[in-house]
């Protein structure tokens, strides 16, 4: 008797051992899945919990999460992401995520399709999905952005320091008309950013963004989509250097209901400078007609350390 009661307290105790290890492990394999490393293999905080995985501040202040500069985030969170349009069909492509708080910029590393991948034609970037089509296949490099804040035009245009240059490259006047922002004596429209037919030049008004500017919202009118083959005006983005680091045009805006002259382009890329122009029409209604048109506002969002 005393034998059986023996081995009925060795089973039991074996039988908890057991279980322990099994619980044990089980945390373990929780702890270990709700990590998250960049490509680097970097352990990040989860952003679901605000815990210290030991990169973080340790007195709380912050709730974890990581203290880093934007030079460390970038490298944390520098990766690329292949999205590929099949036969011309959507396909719509997750973002990895992100630390708590920050979202991804997103460009064109190496297209690798015959079909061109044109921003806001063929793939559109969204907060948390890259979408393709019309056979974009592409592999896109990542930026990771955090503290945000924003800047507008609204109530003084003074905050961007715009400067004008005329069609000769000389410095200019700007105007200031109801519809927006111009240039004085242009040569068909004279109070709106002309591009002579002539000569081929633009008129230019160019920005000077705010430090760690990553996204710009162009509001742009008077620029007719139904004049000859349609009004064209393009834009720059420049770095510190002047450099030119993105670029794009008219067809890039969104117009706004029932309107056929007045859009929005949104630009997303860090810069220093924005330069805006007129480009030729394809079809003008006469040799004397050319793009002119205004710049209504515009708005930016920047990194803020």
């Amino acid at each position: 008797m005393k034998d059986e009661k023996l081995k009925l307290i060795l089973w039991k105790g074996l039988f908890s051992f057991t279980l322990l290890l099994l619980m044990g492990a089980c945390t373990a394999a929780e702890v270990i899945d709700r990590n998250i490393t960049d490509d680097q293999g970097t352990v990040l905080d989860d952003p679901s919990d605000g815990g210290d995985s030991g990169t973080g501040d340790t007195d709380g202040e912050h709730g974890g999460e990581p203290s880093v500069s934007l030079e460390d985030l970038y490298q944390l969170a520098d990766s690329q992401l292949l999205c590929e349009s099949q036969n011309y069909a959507r396909k719509v492509c997750k973002l990895p995520k992100g630390i708590k708080g920050r979202i991804y910029v997103a460009s064109v590393g190496t297209q690798h399709s015959q079909s061109d991948c044109v921003a806001g034609e063929s793939f559109k970037v969204r907060k948390r999905s890259i979408v393709v089509k019309n056979g974009c296949r592409a592999t896109f490099d990542l930026e990771l952005i955090t503290n945000i804040k924003g800047t507008n035009s609204k109530k003084s245009w003074d905050v961007y320091a715009p400067e004008a240059t005329g069609i000769d490259g000389e410095p200019a006047v700007m105007t200031d008309h109801p519809d927006g922002i111009g240039i004085d004596g242009g040569a068909v429209a004279s109070y709106q950013i002309n591009h002579d037919p002539v000569t081929g030049e633009s008129e230019t008004i160019t920005f000077e963004l705010p430090e760690n500017t990553f996204e710009i919202d162009l509001h742009i009118s008077r620029l007719f989509k139904t004049e000859g083959s349609g009004e064209r005006m393009g834009y720059q983005v420049l770095n510190d250097d002047m450099e030119v680091v993105h670029e794009g045009d008219s067809s890039e805006m969104k117009y706004k209901k029932d309107s056929n002259h007045r859009g929005v382009i949104r630009i997303r890329k860090l810069g220093s400078f924005l330069v805006v122009f007129g480009l030729e029409m394809e079809t003008p209604t006469s040799s004397a007609d050319s793009s002119d048109f205004l710049i209504e506002k515009l708005r930016t969002r920047r990194l803020q350390q």
